[in-house]
């Protein structure tokens, strides 16, 4: 819940380090839980690189002030499950859920 966020937001603060997701590290092993066909349309050339969006932007921002799950626009293959995500964040004002 909210008290495990906020301790895990401390620890990284406190650390000045990034969270990271042991269940699912910054590697190859990662994206081979992907099926081949689909990984392949979703990584391009096959070659990636890890990234956080800070960055790839300055100042990132979810949601703006108001936000609806009409916003999420429709998604297929490999993007549906982040797509239904970011649409019940958006269907809950952004609130985890």
């Amino acid at each position: 819940g909210p008290d495990l966020i906020n301790s895990i937001i401390r620890l990284c603060d406190r650390n000045r380090d990034h969270y990271k997701d042991h269940t699912f590290p910054p590697n190859q092993a990662s994206l081979n839980r992907i099926p081949k066909k689909e990984a392949l349309t979703f990584l391009g050339s096959g070659r990636t690189g890890w990234k956080r969006l800070g960055d790839c932007c300055e100042k990132p921002v979810l949601f703006g002030d108001t936000v609806s799950s009409e916003d999420v626009p429709r998604g297929e293959g490999t993007s549906v499950w982040l797509r239904g995500q970011l649409s019940a964040l958006a269907a809950n004002n952004g609130r985890s859920i």
